[in-house]
């Protein structure tokens, strides 16, 4: 079976958890963090062929390959390993389309809690927690029993396909009254700004009213190794209209990346460093206090 993937990275896909503002550093202890993820990107691409970088406005489109086994057996044995671990409850998606512009088809739940989250899909597999109740220690221990349980449910071991990318991704909202500013918002409260040009904010019948506004970039990144992207976007979260901050590191297979548990291990400490190192340094220090603490 094969699938055509094109680089959608930047598409958001919530799970549908209630969400309460908690913690996400220990200096902010209301700061709103809506989701944390962690994803796995798997296939067999042709030969000579690469994965799509986490890039800006790509349009590259892949041929990824799936063998029969993995195709009829794989769901069914993860069903079958995610049990084990807790996570029990199953649900169908209705064709749900990944940050990584994959189609996930299954999400798998746990009773003990409803934050967490593991989804998958013919080629990505990804495990998810809400902001309630979330601490980053956890949270990777359940990536790392999560990703023992993807590897466990092929029917041949894992060595039929490719090992394509590796993702963290957080995701925060930055509430926005609806009577303010939004790029007057991102000046008071982010270290990122963007504004329209004087001559053209002049330009005669033109609305000055700003119906929508995204940042978007990425940057290389040597620990981990692979692309970091920040990707900042007018939206809606359950209290009404608000700047969603996606941020994320993907290492993908041209930097040797490996789901051994010591290699992901030390990679996701390595990314979840960088992390909240951005998130710090992309809102201002003022405004933290006075909103998220």
């Amino acid at each position: 079976m094969v699938f055509a993937l094109s680089d959608l990275s930047f598409t958001l896909s919530l799970l549908e958890v209630k969400f309460t503002l908690n913690q996400r550093m220990s200096t902010l202890p209301k700061a709103p963090l809506l989701e944390v993820g962690f994803s796995i990107i798997w296939g067999k691409l042709p030969a000579d062929t690469s994965f799509p970088k986490l890039g800006v406005n790509s349009t590259q489109m892949v041929q990824i390959h799936y063998n029969q086994d993995e195709v009829s057996l794989f769901p069914v044995r993860l069903a079958t390993e995610l049990q084990r671990v807790g996570f029990s409850k199953f649900e169908a998606l209705p064709n749900l389309l990944s940050p990584q512009g994959m189609v996930q088809t299954m999400r798998f739940l746990s009773p003990n809690n409803p934050s967490q989250a593991i989804q998958s899909g013919m080629g990505i597999f990804s495990i998810h927690h809400g902001n309630d109740g979330y601490d980053w220690s956890p949270f990777k221990d359940l990536v790392m029993k999560g990703t023992s349980a993807f590897l466990s449910a092929f029917p041949n071991g894992f060595s039929n396909s490719d090992l394509l990318a590796i993702e963290l991704r957080y995701v925060d909202g930055l509430p926005l009254s609806s009577d303010e500013d939004p790029f007057k918002f991102l000046e008071k409260t982010m270290e990122l700004s963007v504004s329209t040009p004087q001559s053209l904010a002049s330009y005669p019948g033109l609305n000055k009213e700003i119906a929508g506004s995204r940042i978007n970039y990425g940057l290389r990144s040597n620990s981990p190794e692979g692309m970091f992207v920040i990707d900042l976007a007018q939206g809606t979260i359950p209290s009404g209209s608000a700047y969603i901050l996606n941020t994320s590191i993907r290492s993908s297979k041209n930097e040797g990346i490996s789901i051994t548990p010591e290699f992901l291990s030390i990679w996701l400490d390595r990314a979840h460093v960088l992390e909240k190192f951005s998130f710090k340094s992309m809102i201002k220090s003022e405004h933290a206090r006075t909103v998220f603490t």
